[in-house]
């Protein structure tokens, strides 16, 4: 009952923004990140770390969390002290419920920012930023399609979690300025995968939508839900864009949710947590930057203590 709801829910959603959009082209100029974590402390860091080292210091970034154990609350309330200093960075804890945080979020978002032109960008705990990202390129993609992503770029080739090749070379993109531009098709792989929350954007009017109406539990069915409206935006040959060269990728070491089945070999959350209490990193190794070609990589990474790989 819920699948068919969100499915007619989230392509209307769809229709009236693509509506909106014939009369009146927005022009996205305010980007706020939505970062999403659970249990995962440790990527966490290192998330922060490539975000401090290369992301525009002039975007605030919104972290919802959430711990299942003392033990690895006490790892996000050590990130909080060690980030206190940095008032772009804001930590939310999960309260009530995922929608009732989200839904909180959202409004103070809305209330700072004027939600026609004000896009969010969307990481989750498990991803390193590994390219300079500033405001005027997030800017630049927007004027091509609402919706852009930093995990594809020319050089994404393979799906690690579809198990399978992918390529933008298979669509019929455009260049402009250094952004690809390309619609998504009927097609099982990540390229016409439109909304989601690894490092893309949606902008805050239509994510409003999707935050108070929709049925969800968590980020996965979210992200879920909101694809069925994907029917229209693929329909009406809506476009989404992407740099180059993809900016960021998934370091698949844990699963933490259970709302869908990811592929990987899985490091226990316990054993993570203990690596973090002993103060280890999780870092890449940049050496292997031009060997990624997906947005999801097992491998390409170190965990380090005081320069000794683990």
């Amino acid at each position: 009952m819920f699948k068919i709801y969100n499915l007619i829910v989230s392509n209307l959603f769809i229709l009236l923004f693509i509506f909106k959009r014939f009369f009146k082209k927005d022009n996205y100029l305010n980007f706020e990140v939505i970062i999403f974590s659970y249990n995962r402390p440790l990527q966490l860091d290192s998330l922060l770390a490539s975000l401090i080292k290369l992301f525009d210091k002039n975007i605030n970034l919104n972290i919802l969390y959430k711990y299942d154990k003392h033990n690895i609350g006490k790892g996000y309330k050590k990130l909080i002290a060690d980030h206190i200093w940095n008032k772009n960075i804001k930590f939310i804890k999960e309260n009530l419920s995922f929608k009732h945080s989200l839904v909180k979020i959202t409004k103070n978002i809305k209330n700072k920012n004027d939600k026609n032109n004000t896009n969010i960008l969307f990481f989750v705990d498990d991803q390193i930023l590994f390219r300079e990202i500033k405001l005027d390129s997030l800017i630049k993609l927007s004027r091509y399609s609402p919706i852009s992503t930093l995990r594809i770029g020319l050089n994404t080739r393979w799906s690690f979690n579809l198990n399978k090749k992918q390529s933008l070379e298979s669509y019929k993109y455009k260049e402009y300025e250094g952004c690809l531009v390309w619609s998504p098709k009927f097609k099982d792989d990540e390229i016409s995968y439109v909304f989601s929350f690894d490092g893309s954007t949606i902008p805050l009017d239509l994510f409003d939508k999707f935050s108070k109406y929709l049925f969800f539990k968590g980020p996965n069915s979210l992200e879920t839900s909101m694809n069925f409206g994907s029917i229209i935006y693929k329909i009406f040959k809506q476009k989404i864009s992407c740099l180059k060269k993809q900016s960021i990728v998934n370091i698949v070491i844990s699963m933490v949710q259970t709302e869908t089945i990811n592929r990987g070999k899985f490091i226990d959350i316990n054993k993570l947590m203990e690596l973090f209490e002993d103060n280890c990193k999780l870092t890449l190794d940049y050496k292997k930057i031009n060997s990624f070609n997906s947005p999801h990589i097992d491998y390409g990474y170190f965990l380090k203590k005081t320069n000794k790989d683990l």
